[in-house]
């Protein structure tokens, strides 16, 4: 175990998902919070100086490390840093473009086949979330620049 919820073991181990299915993996990386927290992950070249967000091209690779990609509220893209917009977007509805998750995983399809990343990210036109906080509060962000508006219940 490593600061930051990196984890690796030395040999496979089992990795369940909410459906019950068991993969086995060599290292699994916690990546959720508030801020970006990449140092302990790349080289300092790679993110940008004062945010520490990665550097990323738009098919999400980053830059100067080829064959490496990076997806989430991490990357330095210019968009609302919401989930729906990192990972898949496959069968959400017309006018979704792909999620990090659809570019990474097209892009990877790329380089086995020997090809060069050729899937480009794009930022939705609109990106709206509601979340309830209580039964009374909430909060909305209405797009990017992400806009955080308090919301009250009525009755």
């Amino acid at each position: 175990d490593c600061p930051g919820g990196f984890k690796s073991a030395p040999e496979p181990f089992a990795v369940e998902l909410s459906t019950g299915q068991r993969l086995k993996a060599d290292l699994v990386l916690w990546c959720v919070g508030a801020r970006s927290n990449a140092d302990y992950l790349m080289p300092p070249e790679c993110l940008e100086a004062r945010s520490r967000l990665v550097k990323v091209s738009r098919s999400l690779q980053v830059e100067g490390l080829p064959g490496v990609f990076a997806i989430g509220d991490c990357t330095n893209l210019p968009e609302a840093k919401l989930s729906l917009v990192a990972g898949s977007n496959v069968g959400k509805g017309p006018g979704m473009p792909p999620g990090h998750a659809d570019v990474v995983l097209a892009n990877l399809v790329d380089l086995a086949a020997g090809r060069e990343p050729s899937h480009a990210w794009q930022a939705p036109k609109r990106v709206a979330a509601l979340v309830p906080v209580t039964k009374a509060v909430g909060g909305a962000s209405l797009g990017a620049p992400n806009f955080l508006a308090g919301l009250k219940a009525t009755r």
